[in-house]
C-alpha cells in the first residue's frame, strides 16, 4: 500500500502515475499543471491502523482515476473535419446579414447627417486602417459605405452641401 508520512508525522496516500499517462491525468483533474507524477493525499491521521483502513479507499479513488484517464487515452482523437461547402441556409442568412448592414450604413448617414458624417472622420482619423482622403473622390465628396448594386455607381455624400440637414442628400456625382 502507498503510504508515506508527511513532515508532520501525519499519513499520506500516494501512488505514481505512469509516463505515459501524466498529462492526462493532469488535465483530467484540472490542477493547472503540464504533468502531474503523483497521486497524493493526506488521511489527516497520525495513526497508522487507521491510516491503512482510510488509505484503502483513497488507493481504491486513485485507481477509479487511472482507470478512466486511461480510457480517454486508449480513445483516438478524431480532428473535426474542415467544412468545404456552405448550404442554401446558411448562404441566405449570411446574404441577409450583408444587406442589412449595408441598409443600416445607409440609414445612418440619412437620418445623422452632419453629426453622422463628423463621427466618421473622426473614427477615420483614429483608425490605423485607413486614411481619410481613401474614401474622397476627385470631386471632394465622401464616397459612402453602401456597396454598389449592379451596374450603378455608389451613391456619393457631397461635403460641400449647405449647413442645414435638409441640404445634405445623398446624390450621384
Amino acid at each position: 500500500m502507498g503510504l508515506i508520512k508527511d513532515r508532520h508525522g501525519t499519513y499520506c496516500a500516494q501512488q505514481k502515475v505512469p509516463e505515459r499517462l501524466q498529462p492526462a491525468v493532469a488535465k483530467v483533474l484540472g490542477n493547472g499543471k503540464a504533468r502531474q507524477v503523483y497521486l497524493k493525499k493526506s488521511l489527516g491521521t497520525k495513526d497508522l491502523k487507521a491510516a491503512n483502513i482510510r488509505g484503502k479507499l483513497v488507493l481504491a479513488g486513485f485507481d477509479r482515476i487511472m482507470r478512466d484517464v486511461t480510457a480517454i487515452a486508449e480513445q483516438p482523437s478524431v480532428a473535426p473535419s474542415a467544412r468545404s461547402s456552405l448550404n442554401d441556409t446558411e448562404i441566405a442568412r449570411m446574404a441577409e446579414y450583408v444587406f442589412a448592414k449595408a441598409l443600416a450604413w445607409d440609414e445612418r448617414f440619412r437620418v445623422g447627417g452632419r453629426e453622422e458624417l463628423k463621427r466618421v472622420e473622426a473614427w477615420l482619423h483614429t483608425s490605423r486602417h485607413r486614411r481619410l482622403g481613401d474614401l474622397r473622390d476627385r470631386s471632394g465628396c465622401w464616397q459612402s459605405v453602401t456597396p454598389t448594386v449592379g451596374h450603378c455607381r455608389p451613391a456619393l455624400l457631397c461635403a460641400r452641401a449647405a449647413g442645414h440637414r435638409e441640404a445634405q442628400r445623398w446624390r450621384a456625382c
